[in-house]
């Protein structure tokens, strides 16, 4: 997570310019889902699939009635959706479906608006969040039975994982209260107050079990809470001041960025034309190294290096002492994608995407206009709008192979879980397929 004076860019994929409807895919292959070993060595196999596969590879399973869905979410074996009832400002109405069967197990009216779903396996909870108000219900996933609801002033949840959820308040504008619920009850598991928090990290916190959080505030002053029980781990003070006046100049402007990466935190500056990154570690805070004349930009983790990127490069730095590694200048943006190699955006008005070496950035495959959705490649059809063709990966034998396509103009808006992936589509529900 990151805090910065700028926006991170976002690729946006224009499906505006519909092309003629007669004009089949090529059959050309699909470039490659994930790096494998060759057999003899280390290698990077860039195996391309057939392009027209069975019919039934990519096989639908569930078309969720009604118009398109204002959320969805996939659990486990189940579909949850949420549209908009008959006055969309004051209810919604939520679905669960059997992903085995494709039925619908349930249906109940939800008094609020709702645009985001989210599910916690775990507990068996399905949170149903209004996207204008601080309105949030939780549900019994197996039956749809409201368990609780906070509609406070302030409130948000921040994550909602393992049983439990987090939420935060601003009480001030100097501090925060951050509380642990029991995802079921509500009942109250901890709280703690906090300096008045910019960002709150690391990327932990975001996944399916969260282990501390990192809460850090404006005056630069740190706070590391142990998930489970609230306990403080460590506190401390950076040498900074957030936020800072956004400026989308980056390249010449003085810029500061605070981003936590596992368990360090990085600070990312510019002032007087002098550009440094300084890493400190988490428990205790402690500054480990500081680096000058390097990158300037948010800090991610990207396997055998840190990337750097300020929307116009992304560089790779050495994690142990701040050292510039590589520079991909036609690069704006670069997540881990294994352990050894990157999945990048390049800085097109329509971004296409790359397979990158994480020890050396160089290019490895280019993917063409490729979103990566869980395990799965989704190339946007660059001739028949409003369709997206689906790769994955034979445990055979490493390569990747076209398994069919999806009717969706907005790849990068499905959801995959296990073996399943569901996309809102053009046609207006929300369909779910089996990927093999």
């Amino acid at each position: 997570m990151h805090i910065e004076g700028v926006t991170a860019g976002v690729p946006i994929i224009d499906l505006d310019v519909a092309p003629p409807s007669d004009v089949a895919e090529p059959r050309s292959r699909l470039a490659v889902l994930r790096p494998f070993l060759l057999i003899g060595g280390l290698g990077l196999a860039l195996a391309l699939g057939a392009a027209a596969p069975p019919a039934n590879v990519l096989r639908p399973i569930l078309s969720a009635e009604g118009t398109a869905a204002a959320a969805f979410v996939l659990g486990p074996d189940s579909l949850y959706t949420a549209q908009y009832g008959n006055n969309p400002n004051s209810e919604a109405a939520v679905r669960g479906y059997d992903l085995t069967n494709g039925t619908l197990r349930w249906a109940v009216a939800v008094r609020q608006n709702v645009q985001n779903l989210e599910i916690d396996p775990r507990s068996r909870v399905l949170m149903a969040r209004s996207g204008t108000e601080p309105k949030i219900t939780f549900l019994d996933s197996g039956s749809g039975a409201t368990l609780w609801h906070v509609e406070a002033p302030n409130t948000s949840v921040v994550r909602l994982a393992g049983g439990a959820v987090l939420m935060r308040a601003d009480l001030t504008g100097t501090e925060t209260s951050l509380r642990l619920a029991d995802a079921r009850t509500g009942r109250e598991i901890w709280a703690h107050t906090v300096d008045a928090a910019a960002e709150l990290g690391p990327d932990d916190l975001y996944g399916d079990t969260p282990s501390r959080i990192v809460a850090i505030a404006a005056t630069g002053e740190v706070t590391v809470l142990r998930w489970a029980d609230g306990v403080v781990l460590s506190k401390g003070n950076l040498p900074v001041r957030l936020p800072v006046q956004a400026d989308y100049n980056l390249g010449v402007s003085d810029y500061i960025g605070v981003s936590t990466v596992g368990d360090r935190v990085y600070v990312s500056r510019r002032e007087n034309g002098q550009a440094s990154m300084t890493a400190f570690s988490t428990v205790p805070l402690v500054q480990l190294w500081r680096a000058e004349r390097g990158p300037v930009g948010s800090v991610f983790d990207c396997a055998a290096v840190l990337c750097v990127a300020d929307t116009h490069f992304v560089s790779g730095v050495d994690p142990m002492n701040g050292a510039v590694r590589w520079t991909a200048t036609e690069f704006s943006s670069a997540e881990r994608y294994d352990a050894s190699h990157l999945f990048a955006y390049d800085q097109r008005e329509m971004p296409e995407s790359a397979v990158l070496d994480s020890a050396t950035g160089k290019v490895l495959q280019r993917l063409g206009q490729t979103v990566r959705v869980g395990e799965l490649l989704l190339r946007t059809d660059t001739v028949i709008r409003g369709r997206a063709w689906v790769a994955v990966v034979d445990p055979a034998d490493g390569a990747t192979h076209t398994v069919g396509s999806v009717g969706t103009g907005a790849p990068y808006g499905c959801e995959v879980r296990d073996a399943y992936l569901a996309c809102p589509t053009t046609a207006g529900p929300t369909i779910v397929w089996r990927v093999p």
